[in-house]
């Protein structure tokens, strides 16, 4: 993400979200990491390996929790944009995409099954509980675990204490510690997992929408000429875009919009909706 400390204009600002946040879900959304098994309105996706599975974790941890120029994450910033779009009135489709998302992501896991309720064992604990927890933080905290840094596991264990606390359950913080390879077990190797297909459609329902929102700016920059019978073309900068670098950027980032994203969209199958 970017973390650069200088004032842009606000469509300078603009630029550099839309090209950050492209590149983050073309890094998830693509056909190294997972492979689309595309039949709409039953389409999935599966992970090439375990790990590739977990890197698409990491890096969506980043996508939902780093800063771009130490504002916004990304998907507030995105907001932003449709609050106060500079390059295209028209963003009706990125405004479902991202609201859509954020919905989904800010919804508690729902453990019912078939009118039961299911409660999670950590035998490490001893405890058993129905735990209420929200979509966006299992996919942080297996994020952070799969990262292995001893800080932020301590942080982690802080987190999932203070989940169990919210569930009417109350252990210490190394107990969080203990408990935390079988968070992961549990949540990553099995909810996660079967979330991917579901968050995989989301990502990419967000890069097609900011595509289609960019095509009227790439269209009114793309400048083609001929040059010793060769056809070439480069794109005029919008007056608003002073900077040297976000002129480098928004070069950068046309050329992204120059072709459709690789990933064609898709349809989840809805048996991948129903559970958690």
């Amino acid at each position: 993400m970017f973390r650069i400390h200088k004032i842009y204009h606000d469509e300078e600002k603009e630029i550099l979200v839309l090209k950050a946040v492209m590149d983050s879900i073309k890094s998830m959304v693509n056909h190294e990491l997972f492979t689309l098994y595309h039949n709409d309105p039953n389409s999935q996706i599966m992970f090439e390996t375990s790990i590739h599975q977990k890197y698409f974790n990491i890096i969506l941890v980043d996508f939902l929790s780093a800063r771009i120029l130490d504002e916004n994450k990304c998907l507030e910033a995105l907001q932003v944009i449709i609050k106060n779009p500079k390059f295209n009135p028209n963003v009706q489709s990125l405004k479902q995409a991202v609201e859509s998302f954020q919905q989904w992501l800010g919804q508690e896991v729902n453990w019912e099954l078939f009118n039961e309720t299911r409660k999670l064992w950590f035998p490490s604990i001893n405890q058993e509980v129905e735990l209420k927890i929200t979509r966006n933080e299992y996919i942080c905290i297996c994020g952070n675990i799969a990262k292995h840094n001893p800080q932020a596991l301590t942080r982690q264990a802080k987190t999932i204490k203070k989940i169990f606390k919210n569930s009417g359950v109350e252990i210490q913080k190394n107990q969080g510690l203990l408990a935390m390879e079988e968070f992961y077990e549990q949540f990553h190797d099995d909810i996660f997992l079967y979330h991917s297909s579901m968050i995989a459609e989301f990502l990419n329902n967000v890069l097609w929408a900011i595509h289609e929102y960019l095509q009227p700016l790439y269209t009114k920059s793309k400048k083609p000429f001929f040059k010793n019978g060769e056809f070439f073309c480069h794109y005029e900068y919008p007056s608003e875009i002073k900077d040297d670098y976000v002129k480098t950027i928004f070069y950068n980032l046309m050329n992204d919009v120059s072709s459709k994203p690789c990933m064609v969209r898709f349809k989840v199958n809805e048996y991948l909706k129903t559970r958690y």
